[in-house]
């Protein structure tokens, strides 16, 4: 294992090369994560319950648009069964126009003939 240490191994040079830039307040953050205490047993009660409060929220929400969407299913359901029907009836419509058709030409060449005769 007789290679030599060779520090530019472990150089990263475009990280070297980056600017460094700081942020406004970043001295003060940094500061402040260090010295900041750990939240007390009301906040963090608090803390539940208020996000408790929003899941609750959030949940009856879902419900609504759960309801919603059922309510769009079962009125798109219902707008293809009328589809569906008003389709069927003009077929019988038609259907039944044609044999009234038929049964009116039957009735007045049978008047004809019995004109004639």
């Amino acid at each position: 294992m007789g290679s030599q240490y060779d520090d530019s191994d472990f150089v990263d040079a475009d990280y070297q090369a980056a600017p460094k830039t700081t942020y406004p307040g970043a001295n003060v953050a940094g500061s402040a994560s260090t010295s900041q205490r750990s939240p007390s047993r009301e906040e963090l009660e608090s803390k539940v319950s208020d996000t408790q409060q929003r899941l609750s929220e959030l949940k009856r929400a879902q419900e609504e648009l759960e309801r919603e969407r059922a309510a769009l299913e079962e009125s798109r359901r219902r707008r293809i069964e009328f589809q569906t029907g008003r389709e069927e009836m003009l077929v019988n419509l038609q259907r039944g126009i044609g044999l009234l058709d038929e049964a009116e030409f039957a009735a007045r060449r049978d008047a004809e003939q019995l004109n004639r005769s």
